[in-house]
């Protein structure tokens, strides 16, 4: 008689960006193999795509794109899977930066601190805006880069690269201006001034992120510290 087949668990998760309700399986055992060979890789690029398609077979829902999403939601999606095939809890460990404390005393001492991964929310900007005026009448429509546009930037390190393929269409008053491509953004944005860059650098700035606070009491000296976790890459 043939081996029985096991019946994975369904779980349910908000995606932050837009409110949806969605369902997923935790990873087994051939993709979590797969997840730490590519870990120990220490290449970026391999990690995205590996995560990426554990993250395609992982959510069941039949219209998910995992290569579609904004790159936080794809963050925070990621972190629930993790949670449910590993275990919610995580341990971390810290200590002072460069091993003096705020009262300039020399302390190194390792303090072990955990964390619910299902506590982890996708912190939001109340003035953050997709549209971005660069004068009173010119602006641009962005959009959230997404885990494909992150690959592109672990290959190429340009960071003009990934602005550039954020970008919608400009627009100046009424008129809509679409962009024929990466390049032509691209060319668009050499042709800014720097303040006019910085308007849109604000956009990435005050994106939705992954982001979590944490105060803590060091065990060496008694001293009461804080450490901000953002990122997918700060959790683990």
């Amino acid at each position: 008689m043939a081996l029985p087949k096991i019946v994975t668990p369904k779980f349910f998760t908000t995606v932050p960006s837009t409110g949806e309700k969605i369902s997923f399986r935790p990873f087994i055992v051939k993709e979590e193999k797969v997840l730490l060979l590519a870990s120990e890789s220490e290449d970026e690029e391999q990690m995205i795509v590996t995560i990426r398609d554990i993250l395609n077979s992982c959510v069941v829902d039949e219209n998910f794109n995992a290569s579609k999403i904004p790159y936080f939601d794809f963050e925070y999606l990621f972190l629930h899977v993790r949670a449910k095939s590993v275990g919610e809890k995580i341990k971390l460990e810290y200590r002072h930066r460069g091993g003096v404390n705020y009262k300039d005393e020399k302390c190194d001492v390792v303090t072990p601190i955990e964390i619910d991964l299902e506590s982890i929310k996708v912190n939001k900007e109340d003035a953050h805006t997709n549209k971005v005026m660069i004068s009173n009448t010119l602006g641009v429509q962005m959009r959230y880069p997404t885990i494909e546009d992150m690959r592109k930037l672990a290959k190429t390190k340009d960071d003009l690269l990934l602005v550039s393929s954020c970008i919608e269409f400009a627009f100046d008053g009424d008129v809509i201006h679409e962009t024929s491509g990466e390049q032509d953004s691209k060319e668009f944005l050499e042709s800014l001034s720097s303040k006019q860059f910085e308007k849109i650098m604000e956009f990435f700035n005050t994106m939705p992120k992954l982001k979590h606070e944490i105060s803590y009491k060091c065990v060496g000296c008694g001293q009461d510290d804080h450490v901000t976790l953002e990122g997918i890459a700060d959790f683990f």
